[in-house]
């Protein structure tokens, strides 16, 4: 025991030198000795120097490459079919999903320039405190997130899904199923806000898309699917198209007499 004390005095001594870590230290008493081994060590909770610099070029790259990235988000929205034209989305859906009609006003954009200052002003403190500087990151990554979280979630909920959640909603109050086919969501079953179902066929996709339904079923898909799906069933009916989105419904057949189809 006191062989360990003595080996962990000396490397206490050692960091408070210069913060730095040197070991091994060994404690020797009579013919007994112990050695106090590390990889890392910390002073008062802040990394030793060497791992500052590290960490500085790591919080730079990062920082500002989000920072840059956050700040060209408006411009690049407003362009997207000068974007599509040099090949960046390829994908019809995805292009179909950034032509929704979102506004941006490109005051969005001072939100990637104001982290971009924070990030400088703590690479600037780095070097001469240590602890504002960690101050400064905490505070300016809380702000970012926040700022982006506020000012942009719904603009990006508007590319994302704002077409398929305006057509549950259009369902609720209504008799009917609504399905998603070849994608998976769970909008439908939130946003459309349908009892739970007693006709347990209901919870077959095959019997909603071929079977004797009791009332109209609606089906929500992407568009670049609906040419494939519309001949392997075709009692399904195209509604509209929004968004990289189709809707579709089919009809109970009894409904179809009446109108007869």
């Amino acid at each position: 025991f006191y062989l360990a004390d003595g080996a962990v005095e000396r490397a206490r001594g050692e960091i408070l030198i210069d913060k730095t870590w040197r070991g091994p230290v060994t404690g020797n008493a009579g013919s007994g000795s112990y050695t106090a081994l590390a990889a890392d060590t910390l002073y008062k909770g802040f990394p030793a120097v060497g791992q500052v610099e590290g960490l500085g070029g790591v919080l730079a790259v990062l920082g500002y490459l989000i920072g840059v990235t956050f700040a060209m988000v408006p411009f690049m929205a407003s362009r997207v079919d000068w974007l599509v034209r040099l090949g960046f989305f390829s994908d019809p859906f995805a292009q179909a999903n950034l032509r929704s009609a979102v506004h941006w006003t490109g005051y969005e954009s001072l939100i990637g320039v104001l982290f971009i200052l924070g990030i400088t002003a703590s690479l600037i403190m780095l070097r001469h405190n240590k602890k504002r500087a960690y101050i400064v990151v905490f505070l300016n990554v809380t702000l970012f997130l926040n700022l982006a979280l506020f000012f942009t979630a719904g603009k990006i909920e508007g590319y994302s899904q704002h077409a398929l959640i305006e057509f549950c909603k259009a369902r609720q109050g209504e008799s009917c199923y609504v399905s998603t086919l070849g994608m998976k969501s769970y909008a439908q079953l939130f946003y459309a806000r349908k009892p739970v179902p007693t006709n347990e066929n209901s919870r077959n996709p095959d019997w909603l898309l071929k079977g004797d339904i009791d009332k109209p079923a609606y089906f929500i898909l992407r568009s670049k699917t609906l040419d494939f799906y519309q001949k392997r069933y075709p009692e399904l009916g195209l509604l509209y198209e929004k968004n990289g989105f189709s809707f579709c419904i089919r009809e109970p057949r009894d409904a179809l007499k009446r109108q007869g189809l």
